[in-house]
Parts: C-alpha cells; structure tokens; sequence
C-alpha cells in the first residue's frame, strides 16, 4: 500500500518566468498554493489550474519503498508545512517532464535540508547542473551527515537511491 502525504497551504498562486541564466530560456520561478508531497525528491505544486510535477534538483532521496524512503518524505513534509510561501527556481525539464529546482521556504532551502538531516544523497551525477555555490554547500552537507551519522548514515552502508532502483528493475523483469 502506497501512502501520500499532501499538504494544503493557504498561499497566493502566482508564476513568474524569467531569464537570469541564458542556457535555460523556459527557466522560472513558481510560487504555489497547493502542495502534495510523493517523496523524498519529488512534489507537485498547482500553478494557477495546473498541476506540475517538481524534482528537487542536486539531490536523491530514498525511494518510498527503500530503507528510509516514508523518512525521507516526512522530513521534506515537514520542512514544506511550516511554509508560508513555497518558491520553487526551476532551470529545466527532466525526460520524465517534471521541473528539475531547487524548493525554497522563506530562506530555507529544503533540497539542502534533505542532504543535512541525513536524508537524501548529494545526486552528484548531475552536479554540473547546480551553480557552483550549492554543488559546494550540498557536497559539503553530505559529508557533515555522514560523520554525524544521522538520518540514513545511521547504516554503516546505506543503499543509494539510484542502485536500489538499478536492482529493483532487474527483480521485476
């Protein structure tokens, strides 16, 4: 049985676009009113009459059916529900079509605060894509909450998202 979490938010609906980073031309920002939580990684927001799905970009979270995947998800519940505006600065689409940015709750950025609570990894395969500011800070996060051993680190060898789901579509096929 697969749980959701969603959460409703008393914001104003409002999206902006704009063109701070010419390498993204559709890059934009979206404040959002509605928010529903599918895991660790991902949200969707409802601009104006639209949904719109968001991974959290620079990081990877548990899967919801891996070892502190349902975790993992409270955590960015619980850094969304205290919010009283929700900024999401997205750069680009993925293949799957969702909005690949950073979510942002007043100063708050909770992609950073998957990384320094010990629940989601530094997703260093695309690093490239983050500005050189938080490729350090999230890097930085990952190793501070290893040695704390906190969040996921608690497991002397935790698995990564990317490989529990490598294994996962091998079990399957």
């Amino acid at each position: 049985m697969t749980c959701s979490l969603v959460l409703f938010l008393n914001l104003n609906c409002i999206s902006s676009i704009y063109a701070n980073n010419p390498r993204y031309s559709s890059a934009g920002i979206v404040i959002s009113n509605i928010l529903y939580v599918v895991d660790g990684d991902t949200i969707h927001i409802k601009d104006k009459d639209e949904w719109k799905k968001i991974r959290l970009q620079g990081i990877d979270a548990p899967e919801k059916d891996q070892a502190f995947g349902k975790e993992s998800m409270r955590v960015l519940a619980n850094c969304l529900y205290k919010a009283k505006k929700i900024r999401i600065e997205w750069t680009e689409k993925d293949k799957y079509g969702r909005l690949l940015g950073k979510v942002l709750v007043d100063e708050t950025d909770c992609n950073l605060s998957q990384i320094k609570q010990g629940y989601a990894w530094h997703y260093k395969f695309y690093q490239k894509d983050q500005t050189d500011r938080d490729r350090q800070l999230y890097s930085n996060a990952e190793i501070e909450s290893r040695k704390s051993e906190i969040g996921l680190w608690k497991e002397k060898c935790p698995t990564p998202p990317w490989g529990w789901r490598r294994n996962n579509i091998l079990k399957c096929s």
